[in-house]
């Protein structure tokens, strides 16, 4: 359970010893900087692990179509080096840097507002003290809930923009399948071993950024 800040610095009042209103105070900043500190931790976390995955090289090209049995194709790969993607992750890091540099800026405030407090502790009554240590938690709180606000926010914008692209790319590999005679497609990652006639990947990333170039990212707000 987390120390209640708030209810201890009230019950202590002013019989606490300097060394003890010392210890409170750490106490209770220890406090505020868990609550302020969580602020980024949906926002920092928040990228999918297909926006962060790490790029490779590329698979040799196959060249010219020719009639195959099956096409294989490293989908992933092929999202990631579109240009569309690349457009998408960059607008989403864009709007996310704006989050946390708004969110800092709160971080700062409240930082700056406890210690504030803590400096005239001595010269208001508990009572006061009690209240505005609350409006300071009060404050935090909303701070957080924005946090998850931007996090769905961000993440809702990425997946919509995304799809648009996996789905294209989803029906260019149904069209390169029927001009091959292609019985099916299978991801490269499920295959040991395949002939380099079977690879398909470079011309449906071709293809892909031919058809779709750039996807607009819409940063509709998100629903609590």
């Amino acid at each position: 359970m987390k120390p209640n800040w708030f209810v201890s610095a009230s019950v202590r009042g002013s019989d606490m010893t300097g060394t003890e209103r010392t210890a409170a105070r750490q106490t209770r900043s220890g406090c505020l900087r868990a609550a302020c500190a969580a602020l980024f931790l949906a926002v920092a976390l928040l990228l999918p692990g297909e926006v962060r995955a790490q790029e490779k090289s590329a698979p040799e090209a196959p060249g010219a179509l020719q009639p195959v049995p099956i096409a294989v194709i490293d989908f992933g790969w092929v999202i990631r080096q579109s240009e569309a993607a690349k457009g998408i992750r960059a607008a989403i890091d864009a709007r996310q840097k704006e989050f946390r540099t708004r969110l800092a800026g709160i971080e700062q405030q409240l930082r700056a507002d406890e210690d504030k407090l803590n400096t005239e502790r001595q010269f208001i009554t508990a009572e006061a003290f009690q209240q505005r240590m609350k409006e300071l938690k009060e404050r935090a709180g909303e701070a957080q809930r924005q946090a998850a606000v931007a996090t769905k926010q961000l993440r809702t914008a990425h997946d919509t923009a995304m799809n648009q692209v996996q789905q294209e790319l989803y029906r260019i590999c149904a069209e390169i399948a029927e001009q091959t005679g292609a019985g099916a497609v299978l991801f490269r990652s499920s295959i040991v071993i395949a002939v380099k006639t079977l690879e398909i990947s470079e011309i449906a990333l071709a293809r892909l950024n031919e058809r779709i170039p750039a996807v607009e990212v819409s940063f509709e707000k998100a629903q609590n």
